[in-house]
């Protein structure tokens, strides 16, 4: 039996079958039973990453204002998904 959501195809015996068929057919929707947006094609992954209305923050302000003073803020500047400076390039290119 195919998986019944992207979410329990995690742990499916063989779950490429399930994949291909979203790849194929849905390759962007929104699961509202498990409420969430799933994006299942290389192409359709590249371009919500580039869409600046899939950004998790403003540009200018790297770390949340909250969490900008202290030990938190430092280790949250880091996070890949969460830098734009060249640093972070590689590996953000590497993750996609």
């Amino acid at each position: 039996m195919p998986p019944l959501n992207p979410i329990a195809a995690v742990t499916a015996k063989d779950p490429y079958p399930y994949y291909r068929t979203l790849v194929a057919g849905r390759p962007v929707y929104r699961d509202d039973m498990l409420d969430l947006w799933v994006v299942a094609s290389a192409a359709a992954v590249d371009a919500v990453l580039a869409d600046p209305a899939a950004r998790v923050r403003p540009v200018a302000e790297p770390v949340p204002k909250a969490l900008a003073v202290g030990p938190a803020g430092d280790i949250f500047g880091q996070f890949a998904r969460m830098t734009d400076g060249p640093k972070h390039v590689a590996m953000k290119n590497a993750i996609r």
